[in-house]
């Protein structure tokens, strides 16, 4: 059954809701779910220890779409197999419903004043996917999904994250996300290159979760495929990536000459 797949996979924390009990994420996805179905949020922990520290954990891991493709196509295999002609189809991160939202009403986490799902044991070093489909509330139940709709919760507010974060960001401009500035194509004004060079980060940003209470002795995934292939040494381990090798991980969705520019930019900041 669709639980058992799901943990077979290593995903421990899923729940599922009505999708009219959801925000709507993407207006065109949105348009083609057909009417009664439900979405099935589950949460993909990627944190791991060793990871590159120019990289922030999510870009260091392997990417997780090509995890959640591969996860996904194997339940909508088994709910057609089983049900026939259902809608049934996975997304992540590119999705018809507002996320974070609707993780948190199925039970997963709390949001958080960084604005990121915070779940009980992995914190917001989580990726969150979901399964939308026309299966019956008791045929979910059969299929070993627990159905319902939580009060929707948020973090204490310690603002902890906020005084960590070095754009300072969580108070109002996200402009100054340094995870933001980091994707940025094109040319960087030197305020946003100081930044670059100040973090001695390439990619993303973990400060506001790492200065988060709720990430003090996380664990690392239990999900093998975040485990394999993790960026571990320097620039050079990324500047050698293949095409190839290249295309496995987040960052890829930017060309390999905004990596290349945030290389330099933080090279040349140091001695």
């Amino acid at each position: 059954m669709t639980a058992e797949i799901l943990k077979k996979w290593g995903i421990e924390y899923f729940g599922a809701l009505p999708v009219s009990a959801c925000k709507m994420g993407n207006e065109r996805l949105y348009s083609q779910i057909p009417e009664n179905a439900y979405a099935v949020f589950c949460l993909f922990p990627y944190y791991t220890k060793n990871h590159n520290c120019r990289l922030a954990s999510f870009a260091a891991a392997p990417d997780y779409h090509i995890f959640a493709r591969k996860l996904f196509s194997e339940i909508e295999e088994h709910v057609k197999g089983k049900y026939g002609d259902v809608f049934c189809r996975g997304y992540a991160d590119h999705s018809p419903l507002e996320e974070r939202c609707g993780a948190a009403l199925s039970g997963l986490g709390i949001i958080g004043r960084h604005g990121l799902l915070i779940n009980e044991k992995y914190s917001s070093f989580v990726c969150i996917g979901e399964l939308v489909c026309s299966l019956t509330e008791d045929e979910l139940v059969s299929e070993g999904i627990p159905v319902g709709i939580h009060e929707k919760r948020f973090c204490e507010d310690c603002g902890l994250c906020a005084s960590a974060c070095p754009g300072k960001c969580i108070m109002g401009d996200k402009s100054t996300c340094l995870s933001a500035i980091s994707q940025k194509k094109g040319e960087l004004t030197e305020t946003e290159a100081a930044a670059l060079r100040e973090s001695g980060v390439v990619w993303g940003c973990d400060v506001c979760q790492l200065s988060c209470p709720h990430s003090r002795d996380i664990p690392e995934t239990p999900i093998e495929f975040f485990r394999e292939n993790v960026i571990v040494g320097d620039f050079a381990e990324i500047e050698d990536l293949t095409d190839e090798e290249y295309k496995n991980y987040t960052f890829s969705y930017r060309k390999r000459n905004v990596m290349a520019r945030n290389i330099e930019i933080v090279k040349g900041g140091e001695k």
